[in-house]
Order: C-alpha cells, then sequence, then structure tokens
C-alpha cells in the first residue's frame, strides 16, 4: 500500500472521530436516556482510535535522531499549543463567567495547575498521556521491545489501581495499550482493515457489540473489547469512504483531519460559548436540544479552523501524524 494513501486513510479516520469528540463532549443536563446512551457508545473507541493513529503514524513517520531533539519536536508540537490553550481557555472563562453562564467555572489558581494537571478542560489530558507516550515510544523501536511496549501498556490497562491525579497519568494508564498496538501495526506492511472481504464482518460486528453495550450486556467485557473493535470499525469505514469519496466532499474530510489538533484543543471553548450565548437569549439544551446540539457541534468544530485560519500568518504548523 502506499504511503499517501495510508495517510489519506487516516487522515479521513481522524476527521470523522474528532467530530464525534465534539458531539460526545456535548453533555447537557439533563439530557434523553437515548442521547447518553449515544455518548456511552461513541466514548468506546473514540480516543483508542486517535491513540492507535498516533502509534501508527509515529511507527511510519519515525526517522532516527538525537533523543531530545525529538522531544523537544514534540513538546513544541504538543505542549506549547496545550500552555497557550489552556491560558486562552482559563482567560475566557475568568472573564465571562460573570456575565454568562460557564460550565466548569475557573480561577486564578488554575493558571499554576495546568502545569501538571489539565485544568483549563478535562479532554485535555490527550495531550499530557501523548506527550508521556513519547517519551517511550524511540526507545521501543526494536520490535522485540515494541512487542515489551505493548505487554507491559496490555497489563497496565488491566490493572485495577488509580495512579496519582499529575500528568494524567491515569488516561495514561487506559490509553497506552492502543498506542503501543498502533506501533506494532504500523511495522507490518498490511494490516486486517484493508481487506474487503473483512469488511461487512467488522461492521457488522462492530454493531451487534455496541447493541450489547448499550443494552447493559457483558459490560464489564465489553469495555476491554470494544476499542479495538471500534478502532477496526472506523478504520474500515475510512478506507471505503477514501476510495469512494471524491472532489470537495473528500477534501474537507482530509481538511478536518489534518486539522483534528486544533478542533481537539479547542472545540468545547467555541461550543460551550454558543450554547452561552443560546441560554442568554433563552433558548436551552432543554427546551431546544437539537438546535443546541447544532451549534455546539458547527462551532466547536468550525471555530478552531476559522481561528487558524485568522492567524495563519502568524502560527505555522507543521502536521508530524499527531492526533
Amino acid at each position: 500500500m502506499k504511503t499517501e494513501q495510508r495517510i489519506d486513510y487516516l487522515d479521513i479516520a481522524k476527521a470523522i472521530c474528532i467530530v464525534l469528540v465534539v458531539v460526545g463532549h456535548f453533555n447537557p443536563s439533563p439530557a434523553p436516556q437515548s442521547w447518553r446512551t449515544a455518548v456511552d457508545v461513541i466514548y468506546t473507541f473514540h480516543m483508542p482510535l486517535f491513540m492507535f493513529v498516533s502509534g501508527f503514524l509515529f511507527s511510519k513517520t519515525y526517522r532516527r535522531q538525537p533523543y531530545l531533539d525529538f522531544i523537544s519536536k514534540k513538546f513544541r508540537h504538543l505542549m506549547v499549543p496545550y500552555f497557550l490553550t489552556s491560558v486562552f481557555i482559563i482567560g475566557i472563562k475568568l472573564t465571562m463567567q460573570s456575565i454568562l453562564p460557564v460550565k466548569n467555572t475557573a480561577v486564578v489558581q488554575d493558571l499554576l495547575t495546568m502545569f501538571y494537571r489539565p485544568s483549563a478542560a478535562v479532554h485535555l489530558w490527550f495531550v499530557w498521556a501523548l506527550m508521556l507516550l513519547y517519551l517511550i515510544a524511540p526507545l521501543c523501536r526494536k520490535r522485540f521491545a515494541g512487542i515489551g511496549f505493548f505487554a507491559a501498556a496490555a497489563a497496565l490497562w488491566l490493572l485495577p489501581v488509580n495512579l496519582p491525579d499529575i500528568f494524567s497519568l491515569n488516561q495514561f494508564k487506559s490509553n497506552a495499550v492502543f498506542f503501543s498496538a498502533g506501533m506494532l501495526t504500523g511495522d507490518f506492511d498490511r494490516t486486517p482493515y484493508f481487506k474487503k472481504t473483512l469488511c461487512p464482518i467488522i461492521i457488522a460486528l462492530f454493531a451487534v457489540l455496541e447493541y450489547l453495550f448499550a443494552s447493559g450486556i457483558c459490560v464489564p467485557v465489553l469495555k476491554r473489547v470494544l476499542p479495538f473493535v471500534g478502532i477496526l470499525f472506523i478504520l474500515t469505514v475510512s478506507r471505503l469512504l477514501s476510495e469512494a469519496l471524491r472532489g470537495k466532499a473528500r477534501t474537507a474530510l482530509l481538511f478536518v483531519g489534518k486539522n483534528s489538533l486544533i478542533i481537539f484543543l479547542l472545540h468545547s471553548a467555541f461550543g460551550e460559548f454558543g450554547k452561552a450565548i443560546l441560554s442568554f437569549v433563552g433558548i436551552t439544551s432543554e427546551s431546544h436540544f437539537a438546535l443546541a446540539l447544532l451549534t455546539f457541534v458547527l462551532l466547536g468544530t468550525c471555530g478552531p479552523l476559522l481561528l487558524k485560519f485568522l492567524s495563519s500568518h502568524i502560527i505555522c504548523a507543521s502536521p508530524d501524524g499527531t492526533l
């Protein structure tokens, strides 16, 4: 398989999942039970998919280089945007929370807490966990070391303990197995979800298992199985879309996928701002659920892209496959 096709394929997968991230973070209270179930289904696989893709692309794009050079590059790509985003979100909350209803209000102390915990927004745990994984990944490039990394990550995933609430260690514990699985998969030229004969089976398996999960059947087991099945499902769908889509639809999906990091960092701020404006004029999630959802998703997805476009003359992004 050509590298270019694979990158397009994974960008489409990232586009699908970043939209699901935005959708999943629309969690008003009260909300219909059907919506809570849909969000639970999304959460079974969307972040494992991002971890898997990050590990896969690390395996495919990593070139031998001084360890500190690699870490410095990843710090600039991940942690610098994280700190800037944290300051932005905390600043917006401190400014607006006395005027508009703000979910998860901020305090000035959050500007210090953000250096060891994602105090600006809970979903920013991903950046910390991914940075920790990049500290380990270059040390596990040989296949035997990669297998050991996967085995250790799987054992850590299954271990029923909580780690200290710093540097998103618990989220690292829960997601390292997917990153390491992506690394191992990237070491092979072929992967099973590229075979068209398996596509209907994977899609049907995902649908059946998610139905069982939503029905409350074998939930503890399914929580361990569904992340991997969900990864296969999204990659299968993305493969099919990559082959079927042409023109503007394909271009739009690739654009969203390639810019998924900025959407991830800022979607909550833009989406919550839209909800606050609606609430200010008397439109609540309870009375107009569909309108509030649409506003949250559109602003959460398009707002960060517009901000990047407007600031493109001073912010130069160099995509390396992360998120």
